[in-house]
């Protein structure tokens, strides 16, 4: 049961996202998101001990209250940092650029996957904090190091990115 809540979130909140993302903007959705993402990370790892979560016959709250959290971790990951990333990384590289950030994000996805196990074992609840520290830090990332990009064309947001004023007249750039 709890991995269908989790899945509905996951779908639900991508599909939200998609909708709201040109009326809000990137940036507002990745501070929302990222502070959210942190938020709940963090609080897993004040309710997580080591006891084993049994499959059938669960009765403490702490571990309703787990999977709560855990789906709003996702819903906000799923309305902000999931797709929001894509979009904005589309819109501010080049392909070769995107491509460098499809291998970065798959070989960071598989190193989180395979020490994550590892982490827990001997970290307990600690890297729940790990990881909260982390999205902290894209937290304060998004505020200060993003550009909005909505409702800006291509050659706008070379400007933005290049530091020089949107009025002024850059010329195009060939492709090979």
């Amino acid at each position: 049961m709890p991995n269908i809540i989790l899945n509905v979130c996951n779908s639900g909140f991508t599909v939200v996202s998609g909708l709201i993302i040109e009326t809000l903007g990137r940036k507002p959705l990745l501070i929302l998101g990222s502070f959210l993402c942190a938020a709940t990370i963090t609080s897993v790892g004040f309710l997580f001990t080591e006891t084993k979560l049994q499959l059938l016959g669960v009765t403490d709250i702490k571990y309703f209250l787990m999977v709560f959290i855990i789906c709003l971790f996702i819903s906000a990951f799923e309305l902000s940092i999931g797709p929001i990333t894509w979009i904005y990384l589309a819109e501010i590289l080049p392909p070769s650029g995107i491509s460098i950030a499809i291998a970065l994000n798959m070989i960071f996805t598989c190193l989180i996957g395979f020490f994550t196990p590892t982490m827990l074992d001997g970290m307990k609840r600690y890297t729940f904090f790990l990881y909260g520290v982390f999205t902290f830090i894209f937290f304060f990332f998004s505020i200060f190091g993003l550009y909005e990009t909505k409702g800006l064309n291509e050659e706008q947001i070379r400007k933005k990115f290049s530091g020089l004023n949107p009025e002024i007249e850059l010329p195009l750039t060939e492709t090979n």
